[in-house]
């Protein structure tokens, strides 16, 4: 029979072997994760300067001419991410959202896009702040504008920002993401335009890549 000391004895030794296990398990989920980080690092990539209060976060880099540069979601900026976070979430249907959908599947892509400083969040509005996050326009048209303007071939993650027009009963404009098949934005579209109003006035346009 055991004893009570043999007893204490077999508790102490299976104490130890189960701190040994979880120990050897939180440094492997720790090397797990370094690694994970390894790989995502880019050393050019810039940071926010010391003393601002995001000081050391990766950011986007230039500021985009709105102010303190804006640390980015993720290490990692995926346009494929991106669409196919618009793809699962795009209605059947135009809900008026077009800014909201695309701003939240570049979210998801790692894009730090907020919405404009304008009190709305109109979509006509989202240049400067696709600019902040590293787009750069790579086509524009103005009223009356056509689609597509020599030289440009639509890429999969451009980003489409257009003006409103004079009947418009919210002067938002629109904003559109193409798949590398289409345009979406709230609703995948039929074509470049989202709607009669658009294409019969033919707002001015900017495209976007990244």
């Amino acid at each position: 029979m055991q004893t009570n000391l043999e007893h204490v004895r077999d508790l102490r030794l299976k104490s130890w072997q189960l701190l040994h296990e979880a120990s050897g398990f939180i440094v492997s989920e720790r090397l797990r994760r370094l690694q994970s980080m390894l790989a995502k690092y880019d050393p050019n990539q810039p940071r926010v300067p010391a003393g601002d209060s995001a000081g050391g976060q990766w950011t986007s880099g230039d500021g985009g001419g709105s102010g303190a540069r804006q640390p980015i979601l993720n290490a990692v900026q995926n346009i494929d991410d991106a669409i196919d976070h618009l793809e699962e979430n795009a209605d059947t249907k135009p809900r008026g959202k077009c800014a909201a959908y695309v701003r939240r599947a570049l979210n998801k892509g790692g894009f730090a896009v907020r919405p404009p400083n304008d009190g709305h969040g109109y979509a006509k509005n989202y240049g400067p702040e696709l600019r902040r996050v590293g787009f750069e326009p790579v086509a524009a048209s103005i009223h009356p504008s056509k689609y597509p303007v020599e030289g440009y071939s639509p890429r999969k993650g451009d980003v489409m920002v257009m003006d409103t027009y004079p009947t418009q009963s919210i002067p938002a404009g629109h904003m559109a993401m193409y798949t590398g098949k289409q345009w979406i934005s709230d609703w995948p579209q039929r074509s470049f335009w989202p709607g009669s109003g658009y294409r019969s006035y033919k707002p001015s346009y900017t495209i976007y890549r990244y």
